[in-house]
């Protein structure tokens, strides 16, 4: 299979034009214009949009749109729009209900997070939305995707966009929700940074949440665990 991709990867020669998305591009860009898109652009069109606005991996996940993504981010006509993320923290921040499995899910290890999510937070209510946080909890180990994301996953260079995310109780009668945020090094494993590609279209509106999109399972550093406020607790 590795083979496959490597000699797929060498039959495909990326044309997007001189310009990126030029009729998406915003004023001022120096991909601004009227150029259309080649078939390439718009393969890669459709998957950073269904992402970016619906959460969709099926269109940015195959194989081919992430080899064009890494050979654009190559190119020197393309990089200011296609590039990786490489240095700092990344976070993901997700909110979890019970029975939880977090190393099926999400590869922390039960002998890691379990002694420490009944470690970390009190039965003690406190003022804001959540209850407690525990501090950053050392795990080396790698998350894998969920399923339905086909490889892909969401990770935040701000820390408060994850806790956002990791804190958020759906059903108030429910007494079995917890909050977790993974903690990553940026180089240690392949994230398309987004940053480059908030200006075109509407996609604008997401760039508050600073999102890299992680390929592959991820090589954690750690993690924190949050339990929400609740009138009913599970400890």
């Amino acid at each position: 299979m590795k083979l496959l991709r490597e000699y797929i990867r060498t039959l495909l020669e990326i044309d997007l034009g001189d310009k990126v998305w030029a009729t998406y591009a915003p004023d001022g860009s120096r991909h601004a214009g009227d150029e259309p898109d080649t078939d390439e652009e718009a393969k890669m069109w459709i998957g950073f949009n269904n992402w970016i606005m619906n959460g969709m991996a099926s269109r940015l996940a195959p194989d081919d749109i992430q080899d064009m993504i890494t050979q654009a981010a190559e190119d020197p006509r393309y990089n200011d729009v296609f590039k990786f993320t490489e240095d700092g923290q990344l976070y993901r921040g997700m909110r979890l209900s019970g029975p939880w499995d977090v190393e099926r899910d999400f590869g922390v290890p039960n002998s890691v997070w379990q002694p420490a999510l009944h470690g970390n937070t009190s039965p003690k209510k406190v003022k804001g939305v959540l209850k407690n946080m525990s501090p950053l909890i050392p795990a080396s180990t790698q998350a894998e995707p969920m399923k339905r994301h086909k490889g892909l996953s969401s990770w935040s260079s701000d820390f408060n966009v994850a806790k956002k995310f990791a804190s958020g109780v759906r059903d108030p009668r429910s007494n079995t929700e917890m909050g977790i945020i993974l903690v990553a090094d940026a180089g240690s494993s392949k994230f398309i940074d987004l940053d480059g590609i908030y200006p075109f279209g509407k996609w604008g509106g997401h760039r508050g949440e600073e999102e890299s999109v992680g390929v592959g399972p991820i090589q954690i550093t750690g993690f924190y665990l949050i339990q929400p406020e609740k009138k009913r607790w599970w400890i």
